[in-house]
């Protein structure tokens, strides 16, 4: 029964760690357990890879509520919205877009098949019914399939204990902004459930740039909702079986300026719908294996009904997969079969299809963790098996090495494939089938050092990753494959405990990228990526009841392209910016706390796209309530 006394031992620490937000500030023997590493719960201290974990308590301590707000403190990763309140916003990982960045929602991959380059939109996403959030920075194909060739950014829902909990929270903010969210859980020792809705709306602001102040201040605010409705249940079966159903649907709305910055002063609307399904069905095989079977939904449906260029977009994503996973002498095995399966259909504005098909992706993969103390390896391989592009190998390659003083040195090395999405194969006028599928290559090398009893820890982190036959779009050609993309960077980061009531984190990212043609001809740079990042986050508890956080951000430059009149591109910066941000949580008794954050507090102009505002000075206080 040893693995399976594992599996259950790093569910417990999990669990009583989320269950405890006391535990945030206090220091805890139990280690942090991580999913997205191996896909199987790890203590963090055994995982070779660079892991960043947001938990539920401490979005909630810091009056979070949206998952672009929730990702802005993450080593290596940056974020550029096409303006607050719904507009476009995209991520990307050490420099890599957001094509290359897998998201997924307790395994079933989130990225849109329908858009232009399968990339994951941020914006109106709500966080109800997601427990935690694990940032997985590197190459990940191994384990996770094409688009993760940057990294992951794994969503987990919220699971429920035996009895039964709820609570109801509502807030207002700047901009006519309104919130409300209620969430009840609970069940008896064979079956568990949750289920939690939120719903917000906001008269907005215009999303073009008001800094400088070119902008018509008759321009209209651009207003966005959103509902989310969230649910997990969990059921302990006869015969030691496990069955978990997920589910989650949301309905979103928002305005955007129809021309952007061309030509602006037309108001246009997106619609948006999506909806996701997942179930599992688990049980031990034998005394230390463990098997299961998942399968999952996501569809993902979008409506601009103003827009001359198209007005409906429709994508489904499935996923199904079996893994075993278990110890065997030294190493932890997982043994599995992904079966993706995607499809897009498209409508231009007149209502005729403009753009239809589908693809299929089969990968069985192994990966295995060796436990040699003080020494550990990670060793993995996947065979891809794409219904357009033929068969490709990737592989991953790990180590750690722990030393009694507290030092841990890290090295990773690891591959990808992805096919071009179907919108670059197949789009009318700018389609291109005969593309390349974009190969990776990739890794880093960093060391640890612990001190203090581990109240204080640093780390730094040297990547490198390369990109070939990237798929780039020039206009009027369309896509094409450029020959390579290049980047390489620094990651610091300290975190440092105060005692039993302060915590102080903050990290730095230095990111320098270019593209590299056919003739070895190398650009200046990348599009949208700072190369000089860092944050500060300092969180204190002065009384038991109550937490004060304050957290600076600051983003270095970015090269653009500012879209004018006639749709003319100029290369341009978009300017560094520094935002203070503060929140404050109060426990007025037993079930009932009050909430304020400020966002930009010193409302500073700024843009992470070329031409779009970023968020003004924006404040929301709130109360929740729980039994």
């Amino acid at each position: 029964m040893r693995h399976t006394q594992h599996l259950k031992a790093a569910t417990l620490a999990l669990a009583g760690t989320l269950a405890h937000p006391a535990l945030l500030l206090a220091d805890s023997t139990l280690p942090e357990v991580v999913v997205s590493a191996t896909r199987s719960p790890t203590p963090v201290d055994q995982v070779t890879q660079s892991v960043t974990v947001i938990t539920r308590a401490e979005l909630e301590q810091r009056g979070i509520t949206q998952l672009d707000q929730a990702l802005r403190q993450v080593n290596g990763l940056s974020l550029t919205a096409s303006g607050p309140f719904g507009g476009a916003t995209s991520a990307r990982l050490r420099g890599l877009d957001g094509r290359n960045v897998l998201v997924l929602l307790d395994g079933v991959p989130l990225n849109d098949p329908s858009g232009v380059d399968k990339s994951f939109d941020f914006a109106a996403f709500d966080l109800a019914g997601i427990d935690r959030i694990e940032v997985l920075e590197g190459p990940a194909s191994t384990l996770y399939g094409s688009e993760a060739m940057g990294g992951v950014i794994n969503l987990i829902s919220q699971p429920a204990r035996p009895g039964l909990r709820g609570n109801v929270a509502a807030d207002y903010g700047s901009f006519d902004t309104r919130g409300a969210r209620a969430q009840v859980g609970g069940g008896t020792d064979r079956i568990t459930f949750s289920l939690e809705g939120a719903h917000r709306d906001s008269d907005g602001v215009n999303k073009l740039n008001r800094f400088p102040a070119s902008l018509d201040p008759r321009e209209p605010d651009h207003g966005y909702r959103n509902n989310t409705l969230a649910g997990r249940a969990d059921i302990h079966l006869p015969g030691d079986l496990r069955f978990g159903l997920r589910g989650r649907t949301e309905a979103s709305w928002f305005e955007y300026d129809l021309n952007g910055t061309s030509n602006p002063g037309i108001t246009g609307r997106t619609i948006q719908d999506r909806h996701s399904l997942g179930a599992n069905l688990s049980r031990p095989l034998g005394a230390d294996w463990l098997g299961s079977l998942e399968a999952g939904w996501v569809q993902l449906r979008r409506e601009t009904p103003d827009d001359a260029f198209g007005r409906f977009f429709s994508g489904n994503q499935y996923r199904y997969s079996a893994k075993a996973e278990g110890s065997t002498g030294p190493a932890r095995l997982t043994l599995g079969l992904d079966h993706d399966r995607e499809q897009a259909r498209n409508l231009s504005a007149s209502g005729s299809t403009s753009l239809s098909g589908t693809s299929t992706l089969t990968a069985p993969y192994v990966f295995a963790l060796w436990d040699f103390r003080p020494l550990r390896l990670s060793t993995g391989l996947r065979y891809n098996e794409h219904s357009s592009f033929g068969s490709k190998l990737t592989y991953q390659l790990g180590a750690r090495y722990d030393l009694p003083t507290g030092t841990t040195f890290k090295a990773n090395l690891g591959t990808g494939f992805k096919a071009p999405t179907l919108f670059q194969l197949f789009a009318p006028t700018y389609g291109n089938p005969n593309l390349q599928a974009e190969k990776s290559t990739g890794y880093d090398l960093g060391v640890e050092q612990a001190l203090w009893a581990r109240r204080l820890t640093v780390a730094l982190t040297y990547f490198r990753q390369r990109l070939r036959n990237a798929v780039t779009f020039t206009f009027p050609a369309g896509y094409q494959n450029i020959n390579q993309r290049r980047t390489r960077g620094l990651e610091a980061s300290l975190n440092w405990r105060l005692g039993e009531t302060a915590v102080l984190a903050a990290g730095y990212t230095h990111t320098n990228g270019f593209d590299v043609d056919a003739a070895g001809r190398e650009s200046d740079f990348l599009l949208r990526v700072p190369e000089d990042q860092y944050f500060l986050r300092a969180n204190y508890s002065p009384l038991r009841a109550l937490r004060l956080d304050a957290e600076l951000n600051y983003i270095g430059s970015r090269h653009d392209l500012f879209f004018g009149p006639g749709f003319t591109t100029t290369s341009v910066d978009t300017g560094n910016y520094a935002l203070v941000n503060l929140a404050a949580r109060y426990t007025l008794s037993r079930g009932l706390e009050t909430y304020v954050r400020v966002d930009n507090l010193l409302d500073r102009g700024y843009q992470e796209v070329a031409g779009f505002t970023g968020l003004p000075r924006f404040v929301q206080a709130g109360v929740k309530a729980g039994f």
